[in-house]
Parts: C-alpha cells; structure tokens; sequence
C-alpha cells in the first residue's frame, strides 16, 4: 500500500502514516528501510501488520512533485537572466 507520513516523532521513534485507502496506521522508525530524514508529507510504500501497523516501509520517489519543483526552478533562472538587468 501507498500513503504519506503525516508526522514523526524523534522522542518516541514513532510515527503515523496515511494510507491512499484512508486510514491512519502507527509505525515505529525501525519499520522504515530506507536511511533518509523522516519528514511531513514523505510518500511511502508499506504493509501492515496483523496488529494494524505499518511495517516494511520504503520511501518512494514523488516524481510528479520533482518536476514540479525542477520547472519552477528554470523559471526563476530565465527570469533573473531576463530580468538581472534591473
């Protein structure tokens, strides 16, 4: 299953993720495979567990929000080359 992290806390080594099917499942940072910063709105692949917590979870790449940020940042380059002169 897909989802987002909605938070994570660095006291307890918890967080919680939501799921693309709607519901709020717990996790615990030794769940997370991947060694990266554990951040609001990371999308992630999961399974969960029989007592309803996500396990095995992978960080997966947001494409779509990548080439997003790449177009805005040509943007801005052609616009201070266009626009430095002022």
């Amino acid at each position: 299953m897909t989802g987002r992290l909605l938070g994570f806390d660095d006291k307890s080594n918890t967080g919680v993720i939501s799921g693309d099917d709607g519901k709020r499942y717990d996790f615990k940072k030794e769940s997370f495979k991947d060694n990266i910063e554990l951040k609001k709105d990371l999308k992630v692949d999961f399974n969960v567990s029989e007592e309803n917590q996500a396990v095995d979870i992978y960080y997966v790449r947001d494409i779509q929000r990548e080439d997003t940020n790449m177009g805005m940042g040509l943007v801005a380059v052609v616009l201070t080359f266009l626009l430095g002169f002022i």
